[in-house]
């Protein structure tokens, strides 16, 4: 499930368009098979990349079972997005074409509708505010021309119900140029244009802007989100802020399968989040499904959390970026070059340096050595921590992330372990699973 969004502008019309261990301190890795150096230079300038880059995705029409438990706010989910410091929660998806607000016209045309109620905006709202985490909301756009939809669902809904200053972004649609474009003819999949989906973007985004009450400023916008299988319309955005929108090991129509269950989705995800982010992109959202096990997390009939391998990359990436830090973030040099099996990523701002290294060297039966030539005026050890299981197929009971792991309340339990190095000659050496990330 990719979806790229364009990111947000402040009132303009944004056209979207995509085993680890973390070692604090500082720099670029050797490689003959099981031993590795990091060499001092970096590959490029990097990117500024926030704690709250890699966040979460659900659908409209989850979110009492995501959010709710006998009609309040779920404690336990409440305590894993303490766990992910400052993510962003985004709430859109398939049904966020279709939704309007209980007591309004269902879309017109439509086959299908995700009504929401006033409480379901209180509870998120009342989630927003429990934990600290920002939102970003969808508004239906199913019609090209008629947006009353949105602008009933944005003024007597989100405004009413939600307070603004914890909105990141408002989002229009959700890919009509990919599975809507068929529907009730109101899009022509052959014709179907960036030039065209611009101008009902225009449209909506006209309207919407004037619909705001007096006082209350405009929210930023962030779309249209294109299908990142999609060619037709997303070849004309490139260059535009890229927001990485519903993200996941499942992607356009792929088939679920086991290897969502197994560690090595963890190890996947920490090294797709942060090659995002040397990439440029600018935040990534997991989109989660309240059954599936390729979602972050699972919710059961008592309304206790079942964790699965996504959950512990992005609790690593909690730790690597902390709340409410911003670290330049750079890919690191292999000194002997890299076939994908090894990676090397560092941040650092005026107060740290951490490098994170993902091993996915999945035929290896023994450790991954790697070497760090100390960054200028580092001390004399450096602190360790790491994302890891028995071996790449291990389930969610196996993994740990600094050696803690996820309970039925959504808490991390388990003394945190970390290892200290010392260094020795100029340079830090730290021992790794074949399949992990440190």
């Amino acid at each position: 499930i990719n979806r790229m969004s364009v990111a947000k502008l402040s009132e303009g019309i944004l056209f979207c368009l995509l085993s680890s261990a973390a070692v604090t301190f500082g720099k670029s890795i050797t490689r003959s098979i099981n031993e590795v150096e990091v060499c001092p230079n970096r590959s490029d300038g990097g990117f500024d990349v926030k704690s709250s880059f890699a966040g979460f995705a659900c659908e409209w029409d989850d979110v009492i079972p995501f959010f709710s438990h006998d009609g309040s706010l779920n404690v336990n989910v409440q305590n894993v997005f303490n766990s992910l410091n400052d993510a962003y929660i985004s709430i859109n998806g398939n049904s966020g074409m279709y939704v309007y607000l209980e007591g309004y016209p269902a879309p017109s045309n439509s086959e299908r509708d995700t009504v929401v109620t006033p409480q379901e905006l209180s509870l998120i709202d009342q989630l927003s505010q429990a934990t600290g985490n920002k939102l970003v909301l969808g508004l239906p756009m199913y019609d090209p021309s008629d947006t009353s939809n949105a602008v009933s669902f944005l003024q007597e809904g989100i405004l009413k119900s939600i307070d603004p200053s914890r909105i990141e972004a408002l989002e229009y649609g959700n890919e009509p140029d990919h599975w809507v474009l068929e529907k009730k003819g109101l899009r022509d999949p052959a014709s179907f244009s960036y030039e065209q989906y611009r101008s009902e973007f225009e449209t909506y985004q006209a309207d919407i802007a004037n619909s705001y009450p007096s006082g209350i400023s405009k929210i930023d916008i962030q779309g249209p989100a294109f299908a990142g299988c999609n060619t037709n319309t997303n070849k004309q955005s490139m260059g535009k802020e890229l927001v990485w929108g519903e993200g996941n090991s499942l992607s356009c129509g792929g088939k679920r399968n086991p290897l969502t269950q197994y560690f090595a989705t963890a190890v996947w995800l920490i090294d797709n989040l942060l090659e995002n982010a040397v990439r440029g992109v600018s935040r990534a959202h997991m989109h989660a499904d309240v059954v599936n096990t390729y979602s972050p997390f699972n919710i059961d009939d008592s309304g206790e959390i079942i964790a699965r391998p996504t959950l512990y990359a992005l609790r690593q990436f909690s730790e690597f970026i902390e709340e409410g830090q911003t670290a330049k973030v750079y890919r690191l040099n292999l000194c002997q070059g890299s076939d994908n099996l090894l990676k090397g990523y560092a941040a650092e701002n005026g107060s740290f340096v951490k490098y994170l290294i993902v091993s996915k060297e999945w035929e290896q039966n023994s450790p991954v050595v790697v070497k760090f030539q100390a960054p200028a005026g580092a001390g004399a050890t450096a602190t360790v921590t790491k994302m890891t299981a028995p071996n790449y197929k291990s389930d969610v009971s196996e993994i740990s992330v600094s050696g803690q792991q996820y309970n039925a309340n959504g808490q991390l339990s388990g003394a945190r372990q970390e290892e200290t190095i010392t260094q020795v000659g100029g340079y830090f050496q730290v021992e790794m699973d074949p399949v992990s990330s440190v």
